[in-house]
C-alpha cells in the first residue's frame, strides 16, 4: 500500500479541497455532480472547519505536496466518509491507503465507531480502493435519488 502522510485540514487547504472537489472525475463520481462556485465553497468550509461533526483530513506522499483529502460528516458514532485525489495522485494506490489511514484516525480518536461509504455501482476504481482498505460491502441504499453500494468499516 501506497505510504501516505495524514495531517489535519487548515483554512489554508481551502483552495486545495475547492479545486479537488470541482475536479470533473471527483464531481461525476460524487452524489452532486454540479460545479461549486468558489465563494459558495469558502462559506461551506468556514461552516466544515468550525464544526466538531466534520472532520476533515490533508494526504501527501512522503516530502511531496498534499495529494488530496478524506473528509468525514459524523453523527452519533458513525461517520460518511468521502475522499477525493489530485489527477496526478490516482492510480498509485493513494486512494486505498488515503481512506486507511483518515478511517483509521477517526476511529482512534474516537470520533466514531462506524465508518460508511457510499459509491456508485459504476465507480469500480472506488469500490476497489475501499474494499481494499477493509471496508466491506453491506447492500445497496439510496443517496440522492440514486443507487448507492454501500461499504462499512467497524471499529475493532
Amino acid at each position: 500500500m501506497a505510504s501516505l502522510s495524514l495531517r489535519p485540514a487548515e483554512a489554508d487547504d481551502c483552495l486545495l479541497v475547492w479545486q479537488l472537489r470541482n475536479d470533473a472525475a471527483a464531481r461525476a463520481a460524487s452524489n452532486n455532480a454540479e460545479p461549486i462556485p468558489f465563494e459558495v465553497h469558502q462559506r461551506w468550509w468556514q461552516t466544515r472547519l468550525g464544526d466538531p461533526s466534520s472532520v476533515i483530513y490533508i494526504v501527501s506522499p512522503p516530502g511531496g505536496p498534499p495529494a488530496g483529502y478524506v473528509r468525514f460528516a459524523v453523527e452519533d458514532s458513525e461517520a460518511e466518509i468521502s475522499i477525493a485525489l489530485e489527477a496526478g495522485a490516482r492510480g498509485r494506490g493513494y486512494g486505498s491507503a488515503a481512506i486507511r489511514l483518515g478511517s483509521e484516525a477517526l476511529l482512534n480518536e474516537g470520533h466514531a465507531r462506524r465508518i460508511v461509504a457510499l459509491v456508485k455501482p459504476d465507480n469500480e476504481t472506488s469500490l476497489r480502493a475501499f474494499r481494499q482498505a477493509g471496508f466491506l460491502e453491506r447492500g445497496r441504499s439510496a443517496a440522492s435519488d440514486a443507487e448507492m453500494i454501500e461499504l462499512v468499516l467497524e471499529a475493532a
